[in-house]
């Protein structure tokens, strides 16, 4: 996906693939900037990779994205840091670990998480010194997910 913010729920899909070989895309970049790309790879066995690269123009040269043998001309990618993030764990004295599969909608203030088989104690970390965060309740358990209202 493709948007105008890491967080733009309305990003275009530039590629789905689901089973099958193959799957590439081409994109020109006309101008120095921020260009949000969200990438999500799941692999259930077999053979496969994810390479993200980018092509100067130019001359035709082919370069993975922050490759650290080109240090001179790479492109650079970022990830943004997020200001709250869900960490899980089946007792509540832990240990905890980063859910990476929880949904945040920022305006609604839900986080969306699939449902563990046993059950899970929740909370809320914040890469912030000046954020207040609180789950205030889970709002439902909406098919195999369950939805946290958090403040």
């Amino acid at each position: 996906r493709s948007g105008t913010t890491p967080s733009d729920a309305g990003a275009t899909i530039l590629l789905h693939r689901n089973g099958g070989l193959g799957g590439t895309f081409d994109f020109v970049v006309e101008a120095d900037g921020f260009y949000p790309v969200r990438c999500i790879w799941f692999e259930d066995g077999g053979l496969a990779h994810f390479r993200l690269q980018y092509v100067n123009v130019s001359d035709g040269s082919t370069f993975n994205v922050n490759d650290p043998a080109n240090p001179a001309g790479v492109v650079k990618v970022f990830v943004p840091a997020l200001p709250i993030q869900l960490q899980s764990s089946a007792t509540v004295n832990g240990p905890y670990s980063l859910r990476t599969d929880a949904v945040f909608d920022s305006d609604a203030k839900t986080i969306t998480v699939p449902v563990s088989v046993s059950g899970q104690y929740y909370r809320l970390t914040s890469s912030s010194a000046n954020s207040a965060i609180t789950i205030n309740k889970v709002v439902a358990i909406v098919g195999s997910n369950v939805v946290i209202k958090y403040q």
